[in-house]
């Protein structure tokens, strides 16, 4: 990713790979994150999505070592689309309108990374 990109992020992203549901025009499916960030995800798929489409993310938070918060159904805007590989695209989505409980829930997630917790699947380390 080039540097004037990066300099235009308001968040800090985490490197989080973990499965989340997504719901778009193509369907419902469960594919996997890349990073995560107050603002948004970035996710692994097999096809692309048109930018500014409207999907819906439902992504479970790992709070503690054995603690899960029950599944956030998120709106979200795809921001952008690139294809990775013959069979992979990253997709970069924006959250869109978070309720406050919602802020709550990723910026405590969040701040367990800060902290030095390694997400991975569905377990913090």
């Amino acid at each position: 990713m080039n540097d004037a990109y990066s300099d235009r992020r308001l968040s800090t992203r985490y490197d989080v790979i973990t499965e989340v549901g997504l719901s778009s025009s193509a369907g419902r499916t469960t594919v996997q994150t890349r990073d995560l960030s107050k603002g948004g995800l970035c996710l692994l798929l097999p096809a692309p999505l048109p930018r500014n489409e409207i999907v819906q993310i439902e992504l479970s938070l790992l709070l503690g070592p054995n603690a899960q918060s029950e599944p956030l159904v998120l709106s979200a805007r795809v921001a952008w689309c690139a294809q990775e590989t013959q069979e992979q695209f990253q997709v970069g989505v924006s959250f869109a309108d978070l309720t406050e409980d919602h802020q709550v829930h990723i910026e405590t997630f969040l701040e367990f990374l800060r902290q030095g917790f390694e997400v991975s699947g569905d377990q913090v380390e």
